[in-house]
């Protein structure tokens, strides 16, 4: 019960101070929370690392506490890892993690994780292309509102000549 209540303060008075401009005492909190096993504060956390807001810039860090978060079932931290795993910041460049992380966030509902997930298996990027995949996360992204995977679909911008 204490944990919970703790990481409700934690997380309220990052936001106050966020929203004050103090980013510092902000991140102080967040850090707090973090701490405690929030995995939105993990997220946010990593966030300003992964973008240097009000720390420097530290990828590897922003990946653990990513890691933390994804480890609690969070699917904004499965995404971040899906990107990371992407984009080869803050870990090796992987397609194959990529896709495992990107895929655990769109079974959790996550619409941008459906969309790269889409055009991952429409490039056969750590995998092998699969249309019918393609086709499918898509989709499921188009119907979660995302307007890039409707104009995927719509005008094969995206996956590729081959359709």
């Amino acid at each position: 019960m204490f944990n919970s209540i703790a990481i409700f303060w934690y997380e309220f008075l990052a936001q106050v101070n966020l929203r004050k401009g103090i980013i510092k005492k902000s991140n102080y909190w967040l850090e707090r929370a973090a701490n405690k096993g929030s995995s939105t504060a993990q997220c946010r956390l990593a966030l300003r690392y992964y973008e240097g807001e009000g720390f420097p810039i530290n990828h590897s860090k922003a990946v653990k506490l990513f890691l933390l978060a994804a480890e609690q079932n969070d699917m904004y931290g499965e995404a971040n890892l899906g990107s990371a795993y992407y984009e080869g910041r803050g870990v090796s460049q992987s397609f194959e993690n990529s896709i495992y992380w990107y895929k655990r966030a769109a079974n959790s509902g996550h619409p941008e994780s459906m969309y790269n997930l889409g055009l991952m298996y429409a490039d056969g990027l750590g995998t092998i292309e699969d249309r019918t995949k393609a086709i499918e996360w898509l989709s499921k992204a188009a119907n979660a509102g995302v307007i890039e995977a409707k104009e995927a679909l719509t005008n094969k911008k995206g996956v590729g000549d081959k359709w």
